[in-house]
């Protein structure tokens, strides 16, 4: 997991920290989120738990300081990491229709998300979910997915 926090002066003296819980070397990088866990990645499901926890704890410190504390937890995001995996059409359509929104997320939508978070909102302890509404819907299960449930029981793990 690599932490993408860092601090930014919102104007005004009001600095924030900001966190994208992501995992960059994971084949399902921005598709998870801390509060779904997933048979063969429970280990990062966890570790996203645990930053998502962190940061809440970090809010209620520095509050008291003045510092705003958040955390974008994005879902299925089209990116030069991920391109490869959402060329396979039959794959992308699984978690699109798993977004109300209907379509996977682009760089853009988390960067709005993180400009809204860093300037002078009165916000702090939020995980803010940029994921289209993906989280109301199920994570697409190993059956959903291109070569169903028998190509990820094959998986070390």
């Amino acid at each position: 997991m690599t932490p993408v926090g860092q601090w930014h002066d919102a104007g005004g003296g009001q600095p924030a920290f900001l966190n994208v819980t992501t995992a960059s070397d994971c084949p399902f990088d921005g598709l998870i989120e801390a509060d779904v866990t997933l048979r063969l990645l429970d280990s990062l499901s966890d570790a996203k738990a645990a930053t998502n926890c962190l940061m809440q704890c970090a809010a209620i410190e520095f509050g008291r300081r003045k510092i705003r504390v958040n955390a974008i937890l994005p879902g299925p995001i089209e990116s030069a990491a991920s391109r490869g995996l959402f060329k396979n059409a039959e794959l992308r359509h699984a978690f699109e229709k798993e977004v109300p929104l209907g379509r996977i997320a682009q760089p853009e939508d988390i960067a709005d998300a993180a400009l809204w978070l860093a300037g002078p909102v009165f916000v702090t302890g939020l995980s803010l979910q940029v994921d289209g509404g993906m989280f109301l819907f199920p994570f697409p299960t190993p059956a959903e997915l291109p070569g169903g449930s028998a190509a990820y029981e094959k998986r070390p793990g």
